[in-house]
């Protein structure tokens, strides 16, 4: 498939730290601002992460949020509801070597099969043998979280402005940069 534009669909920019070591991450979420609100969208990421954050790290917080328009290339900070501003881990401490790991949920646009993901750092359960936590084995994969990422209506699509179907399971693995970076430290 051709690549489309990465401004195609409106976003919304979710900054976080993941533990009180301090490493800022982001997380974007795309939606129809014809089919649902900001605040719609900010509610429905505020769920996701109220489901989750009896396992992200101690000091896992949400600094703030920015959002660009369909077509635009640039984003403008917004205010962050006081849910999403109030969401924090407690798991317990990161572990160092979980710093750089990344829980990624995917699933597929329902009509074009475009691939789409939402990665996460700080989520705090071991390390799954296989790299993947199935069905209902942790909080990220419970059948609510899945049920939400594909119910919201105009939330959580793929980079076409499709509704995307995401997959019962997460996928756990080690990212380069912030491998990198550890050996640094």
């Amino acid at each position: 498939m051709a690549p489309l534009p990465i401004n195609l669909t409106a976003r919304l920019w979710i900054d976080y730290v993941i533990s009180t070591q301090g490493a800022q991450h982001t997380f974007m979420v795309r939606y129809d601002p014809a089919v649902t609100t900001l605040t719609s969208t900010m509610s429905a990421v505020e769920s996701l992460l109220d489901f989750i954050s009896g396992q992200l790290a101690n000091g896992w917080r949400v600094l703030g949020a920015r959002k660009a328009d369909p077509g635009s290339d640039f984003s403008l900070p917004v205010e962050l509801s006081t849910g999403l501003a109030a969401v924090l881990g407690t798991a317990g401490a990161l572990p160092a070597a979980y710093i750089p790991r990344e829980t990624r949920l995917v699933g597929r646009s329902q009509t074009t099969g475009r691939r789409v993901s939402l990665s996460l750092y700080g989520y705090r359960p071991d390390q799954p043998a296989n790299f993947r936590w199935g069905p209902g084995e942790v909080a990220i994969t419970n059948s609510a979280v899945i049920s939400l990422l594909n119910a919201a209506p105009g939330i959580f699509l793929a980079v076409d402005g499709t509704k995307a179907t995401f997959y019962p399971y997460a996928n756990v693995q080690y990212n380069s940069y912030w491998e990198s970076r550890a050996r640094v430290s």
